[in-house]
Parts: structure tokens; sequence; C-alpha cells
């Protein structure tokens, strides 16, 4: 099974009240073939704060992006749509599924798969679990990453139906 399959069926496995587990039941039932390759994020107003990052994701890197904004990993003309798209599956609530095309500002190529999905925090907000099945060694120096083309972006219901548009409406973004 593929890690990204895994991630969901583990993430509708843990106990839920409502329409997604809380933080705190994830954090408590971690399971250690997805959690190197997780980052979890708040979503903010205008920044997306990571809460944890996986140490597989932070050794591809080269650098541990806890407590950094996920955001600064992204060339600055995509930042506002990411941040707008995630805010929706956050708030709806639903999942997402995305496999794109991306380059480093060094012009290297990798291919990246993605699921996120929504946990609880206290006071009702909610934040990201993503999960991705990156493979290439991405060194950090070699950010902020430009989307070149999403080879397929998908909502995932989660019982609350899904957003009228579409995560990425041009899958051949370029930013």
């Amino acid at each position: 099974m593929n890690i990204l399959d895994e991630f969901q069926r583990h993430w509708a496995a843990i106990p839920k009240s409502g329409l997604m587990p809380s933080l705190s039941d994830y954090l408590d039932r971690l399971n250690p073939r997805i959690q190197p390759w997780t980052i979890i994020v708040d979503i903010n107003e205008d920044a997306m704060p990571v809460r944890l990052c996986g140490t597989g994701i932070a050794e591809l890197l080269g650098n541990d992006f806890t407590g950094r904004d996920y955001l600064s990993a992204l060339n600055p003309a995509s930042r506002g749509n990411v941040l707008a798209r995630d805010r929706a599956c956050a708030t709806h609530p639903c999942g997402l599924r995305l496999d794109l095309t991306a380059s480093t500002i060094t012009g290297r190529l990798f291919l990246d798969s993605v699921l996120a999905l929504p946990v609880r925090r206290a006071h009702d907000a909610v934040c990201l679990v993503r999960v991705s099945s990156i493979e290439q060694t991405t060194d950090w120096r070699e950010l902020p990453m430009s989307v070149l083309t999403y080879r397929s972006s998908q909502w995932i219901d989660i019982g609350a139906g899904i957003p009228a548009a579409p995560p990425w409406a041009d899958t051949n973004y370029r930013n």
C-alpha cells in the first residue's frame, strides 16, 4: 500500500468528534511509517506555521521546518493561492490530494504527491496534516520551489461535501 493510501486509512480509523479527529487524538496514534513524511501546518490569516515537520521531510530538505512558515518554501507568486486553497480545505472541511511537478530555484525538477487531511485543534481551529510521497533530495538552499504542473488535484469529501471551486482550476499552473 502506498503511503498516501495508508495515511488516509489511518486518519479514517482515528476516533472523531464530528467530521475529523482532534490533533491530540491524531498525535496519540502516530503511525511510524507515515510520520517521517508528515508536515502539520496551522492555517492563519496570512501564514501557515509548521507545527511539526517529519524527519524524512527534514532530511530531504536538509532543514527542519518546524516553527517556520510553510509558505516560505514556495515561490512568492504562488503563496496566496496555496494559502487560499489550504484554508478552504480547513474551513469546509475536506481533504486534498495533489500530484505535482515542481522545480527548485536551481531548475532541478521533482515529483511529489501530497494528501492533506484536517484535524481539530482547541477552540475549533483546524490545522492540516500533510503527508508527502516525495523521494528526491531537495537541498533547502534550493528553495523556494515553484510548482510547474499539477498533474491532478482533487478535494476529498470527509462528510461535509467539497468546495464548489476546484483545488487548482488550472492544472498547468506555472508561477
